[in-house]
């Protein structure tokens, strides 16, 4: 009797992997692993993460085999022949030599043939499921390049808390992942993302937002964190403001634009955060319950209530509300809120009766272009404009598990396209890329392909516009561009450019860059260009209609004391309030008492903590210095008067009653010249 006996077989191997990843590098792809017996028939193929084989292989004893190994992140293959051994023994091959392709690219498809044997792609057809991406444009991209570009549910990878919001930034996703705080995705191969790390908060994180490799966290009661995903491995919180600091109560909104971030409290307050230093520049009260906001261009739009208000973002340190707008509509339950996104001109408000749109063109008089009451789109969490006439919207609990695509007609007439199932329950959705990534409530982060593959070779138009300021530029000016892309499919990304050299690329839609003029730039002579690119891969190039020239700054900032505060102890310093007005705005404050520099912190936009040396009685000149970009220095002179109490008080020694003189701290009067 011929008995058939098998062992157990582990493929590892030697990863001849890039430098470490950093920010904006990408996550690596799956390798593709073969199996093929002496007879040179693949018994197996697979697709593994770290060079393992997923469960369990079993094969015949004491016969010959050969793995084939391609890494597609180094463009290597390697292969390694082995003998199994007798009944029941198990084999660990060693780690062997990854070497170039030795086979040519007969098909031309991105993928040489020896390459394409170990993967199972045709290596005489350039698209081998005759989806219309070439096998190596999908395996770059991720995929299987059997499966086809697939609409709908590409990816779930489940996270540590409960996934309330989510945020795309270069290349990253970061999720809001309640008591869990914040998990980190790298999305570089956008159909495959992956975790890079974790970093728990001491709240609930509610939502979050980002700028550059700083991630902006609404923590519930905890107040806001900003967390350094500089290097995402070794996250962390590199920043605290307490909830008394942001106004109190349930931190549950956050947005990031023009070098600030912005945290909403549930109780109406909004505080506007000072990336750089770290300390609230400026706050208001919106006069209700606070459920969203977001950032367009130069303005900051606040769902309060039923109502949007537009507040002025060139203005600072007063934040000023320049506009109202009703958005009726039934706020959600369950713990979640009604959601406000931006796209060119437009913002969109979704709420459990469907979505509310409004032209802001000019935002000192936004208009409802429609209110939607019990319409198909009835019940939506969250809703985000595409840029091509679609909104990608996520169903509240209780309609269905997944998100859908709807075409937005104005004022009404919605057309329903399809609908996306996956496990979880939707709460938030960040497109990048053209790809949707959605918070998926337990099931953690789901990636979704909403449109089909690009294929028509349309190249995308568009046009590039400086939307601040207006006027002449100088060192210190932080100027706001915007590309207005469109596409036949979809637009993926647009890279904007400043000189030759790339400055940055966006994602999402509104496509947004801001740059900063530096001194070292004065009378140079900039072209500002952007790179806009389709989901097919076809691009265009747009350009500013004028170069940008960069001015001299000779004007020095004005300082003007408005409020002497002398109700602190001198021991812990003493409150200036001044407001410091400049062409560019002043970005460096010195303090001098009798023309020694002392120290002092900014502790809001015009308030500054100063810190006296010890022993000071009497009249003393204050020095405040303000200096612009330019190195232009504005001051002002002012007099503090240090002035000590004393006060008699009693005690009692030995049934002797006696006087003593105790001298108290001093106290401290400001006089302004």
């Amino acid at each position: 009797m011929k008995i058939s006996l098998s062992i157990f077989f582990l493929v590892t191997f030697q990863q001849l992997l890039v430098a470490p990843l950093g920010a904006q590098q990408p996550a690596p792809l799956k390798q593709f692993i073969s199996i093929e017996n002496a007879n040179g028939q693949v018994i197996r193929r697979v697709r593994s993460d770290n060079g393992t084989i997923p469960g369990s292989l079993f094969l015949g004893q004491n016969q010959e085999f050969r793995v084939g190994v391609y890494d597609p992140n180094t463009n290597r293959i390697g292969n390694y022949s082995f003998k199994t051994g007798g009944n029941g023994s198990q084999l660990t091959l060693p780690g062997f030599r990854m070497r170039l392709p030795a086979l040519p690219d007969t098909d031309g498809d991105g993928l040489s043939d020896d390459a394409e044997r170990i993967i199972g792609t045709d290596p005489n057809n350039i698209d081998s499921d005759g989806d219309g991406m070439p096998d190596g444009q999908a395996v770059r991209e991720g995929l299987d390049p059997f499966l086809g570009a697939t609409l709908g549910l590409l990816d779930t990878t489940d996270t540590p808390g409960i996934a309330r919001d989510t945020w795309a930034i270069d290349n990253y996703v970061i999720v809001a992942d309640s008591g869990e705080g914040i998990s980190v995705f790298n999305i570089f191969n956008r159909f495959s993302p992956v975790i890079m790390a974790q970093v728990d908060t001491p709240g609930s994180a509610m939502a979050v937002a980002g700028l550059g490799t700083t991630v902006v966290v609404a923590d519930d009661m905890a107040g806001a964190h900003l967390i350094d995903i500089t290097d995402p491995p070794v996250a962390r919180i590199d920043f605290t403001f307490p909830g008394a600091a942001l106004g109190g109560g349930s931190m549950r909104a956050a947005a990031a634009g023009h070098d600030h971030a912005f945290i909403g409290s549930r109780n109406g307050t909004v505080s506007m955060i000072d990336l750089g230093g770290r300390f609230v520049r400026s706050q208001v009260d919106t006069g209700g319950t606070l459920a969203d906001l977001t950032v367009l261009g130069t303005h900051l739009y606040v769902l309060v209530d039923d109502t949007v208000k537009v507040y002025d973002l060139t203005q600072p340190a007063s934040l000023p509300l320049i506009s109202t707008v009703a958005s009726p509509g039934f706020p959600m339950s369950l713990g979640r809120r009604n959601r406000i996104a931006a796209g060119v001109d437009t913002i969109y408000v979704t709420h459990n009766d469907g979505v509310n749109v409004f032209d802001v063109s000019d935002p000192a008089n936004p208009i409802a272009v429609r209110i939607t009451g019990q319409s198909p789109t009835t019940d939506w969490e969250h809703g985000v404009p595409t840029g091509n006439g679609f909104i990608v919207g996520t169903p509240a609990p209780n309609i269905s598990n997944g998100i859908s695509l709807w075409q937005i007609a104005a004022p009404a007439g919605d057309v329903y396209q399809s609908e996306f199932p996956f496990p979880g329950l939707s709460s938030a959705i960040s497109l990048y890329n053209g790809i949707a990534y959605v918070a998926a409530w337990d099931a953690g982060l789901s990636t979704i392909a909403y449109q089909a593959l690009d294929t028509a070779g349309v190249s995308p138009t568009g046009t590039l516009h400086m939307v601040h300021p207006s006027g002449t530029i100088r060192p210190g000016a932080r100027m706001y561009f915007r590309a207005d892309a469109t596409d036949d499919v979809h637009v993926r990304n647009v890279e904007f450019w400043v000189g030759g050299a790339r400055a940055r690329t966006d994602g999402a839609y509104p496509y947004e860059f801001s740059w900063l003029a530096e001194t070292n730039q004065v009378g140079g002579v900039f072209n500002i260009r952007a790179r806009v690119s389709d989901t097919g891969g076809n691009f265009r190039w747009i350009d500013l209609a004028q170069p940008l020239v960069v001015q001299p700054d000779n004007v020095a900032p004005t300082v003007v004391i408005t409020s002497p505060n002398v109700s602190v102890p001198s021991g812990e310093g003493f409150i200036v309030d001044a407001s410091v007005t400049d062409d560019v705005g002043a970005t460096d404050f010195v303090f001098f008492i009798n023309g020694i520099q002392v120290g002092a912190d900014q502790v809001a936009g015009n308030q500054w903590r100063v810190f006296p040396p010890p022993g000071l009685v009497g009249p003393h000149t204050l020095r405040m210095e303000a200096y612009d970009p330019s190195g232009n220095r504005g001051a002002l002179d002012f007099v503090v008067r240090f002035s000590a109490r004393v006060l008699s008080g009693e005690t009692t020694v030995l049934n002797t009653r006696i006087t003593e003189t105790r001298i108290l701290s001093p106290e401290i009067t400001i006089q302004v010249p």
